[in-house]
């Protein structure tokens, strides 16, 4: 993850919790990042996918 989107990521979860929204969609891919278990901390529901390169590439998180 770029670590200059972190921050604005960080702030539109917060936003998202502050009002009452419960699902959030989300597309990303790349390593484990502790972004998402402050969402889920936040009592958001995350809808995420990730990756296109079919079966046989390795796992990315969120999968």
């Amino acid at each position: 993850m770029n670590p200059w989107r972190a921050p604005k990521r960080l702030r539109a979860l917060n936003w998202l919790a502050e009002n009452d929204v419960r699902f959030v969609n989300l597309a990303l891919a790349g390593a484990y990042n502790k972004l998402l278990d402050l969402a889920v901390e936040r009592r958001l529901i995350l809808i995420a996918a990730v990756g296109n390169d079919g079966p046989e590439v390795e796992a990315l998180c969120p999968s």
